[in-house]
C-alpha cells in the first residue's frame, strides 16, 4: 500500500519495501519521486523516523540510504536549528571519487584515462573556438601568460597546465563535460607530474610546452575551429607520444 507523505507543493508517494537491501530499494523509491517530480532540488525530506515508519523499514535501514546520497552529493544534512536532509541545489562530483579508486585499482588504465582526455579536450577546443567567450579566453590568457613570465618548476607547471586545460573545456560551455573533467583531474594531474619529473631536460620542455598553449590561445582568439582542435590534438599526443611506457602507468 502507498502511503502519502503531504510536502506542501507535491505529494510524496512511498510504499513500503522489501526486506531485501531495503536502503537500495529507498534510493530507488527516492529517484522514482525525483523523475515524477514530487521530489525537486530544495525539498526538505521527511524526518528519518517518518521515512521509516512509511517505507517499513528500520531508521538504520533509512540511514544507510541517506548516507549514500550523501557520498554521491546529492544531499546536504543540516544540523542545529534547521537540521533534515535536503536534496542539493548543486550537485557533488562522485564521479571524482570513484574515479580515482578505479584508476588505482587499474580498472581504468592510464592509456583509458587519456583516450578519453583527448576526445574530451580537442572536441572542447573546437567549442571554445566556435563561441569565443571572453570570460574564460581572459582567464586563458591569464594562464598562458604566468607560463610565460615565470620559469615555473615541473609542480607549479603541472597546476597552471591542467588549469588551462579545465579552462578549456569549461569554455565548450557543456556542464557534463566539466563535470567529467573535474573528475578525472585528479588522475591526469598525477600522471602529468609523473611524467614531468622524469624529464631529463626540463628547461627544454617547459618552453616547448608553454609555446603549444600559446599556439593554441592564439587559434581559439581567431576562431579557427579546426585549427584549435588540431592543435589540442598534436598537444597532448606529443607530450604522451613516448611517455606513456615511460615507467608511468
Amino acid at each position: 500500500m502507498v502511503s502519502p507523505i503531504p510536502l506542501g507543493r507535491a505529494t510524496l508517494s512511498l510504499r513500503p519495501v522489501e526486506s531485501r537491501r531495503a536502503f537500495e530499494q529507498i534510493l530507488d523509491q527516492l529517484e522514482e519521486a525525483i523523475l515524477a517530480g514530487e521530489l525537486s532540488v530544495g525539498d526538505k525530506l521527511p524526518p528519518e523516523r517518518e521515512l521509516a515508519a512509511r517505507l517499513g523499514v528500520s531508521r538504520t535501514s533509512v540511514r544507510e540510504a541517506l548516507r549514500v546520497l550523501e557520498a554521491l552529493g546529492l544531499v546536504e544534512v543540516r544540523r542545529g536549528a534547521e537540521h533534515g536532509v535536503r536534496l542539493r541545489e548543486e550537485p557533488g562530483n562522485a564521479f571524482a571519487d570513484i574515479l580515482r579508486f578505479l584508476v588505482a585499482l587499474r580498472h581504468l588504465t592510464a592509456e583509458t584515462v587519456l583516450e578519453f582526455r583527448l576526445v574530451l579536450q580537442v572536441w572542447a577546443a573546437g567549442c571554445a573556438a566556435e563561441r569565443r567567450d571572453d570570460h574564460l579566453l581572459d582567464l586563458l590568457r591569464g594562464i598562458v601568460e604566468r607560463m610565460e613570465a615565470e620559469p615555473l618548476d615541473p609542480t607549479q607547471f603541472r597546476s597552471v597546465d591542467v588549469d588551462f586545460h579545465g579552462t578549456l573545456v569549461r569554455a565548450g560551455q557543456n556542464e557534463l563535460a566539466t563535470l567529467i573533467f573535474e573528475a578525472i583531474r585528479h588522475s591526469i594531474e598525477q600522471m602529468i607530474l609523473d611524467a614531468l619529473l622524469r624529464e631529463a631536460d626540463w628547461d627544454s620542455l617547459r618552453e616547448r610546452l608553454t609555446h603549444e598553449h600559446r599556439a593554441i590561445l592564439n587559434a581559439i582568439e581567431s576562431r579557427d575551429v579546426e585549427l584549435s582542435k588540431r592543435l589540442v590534438e598534436d598537444h597532448i599526443r606529443g607530450f604522451w607520444a613516448t611517455r606513456l611506457d615511460d615507467g608511468k602507468a
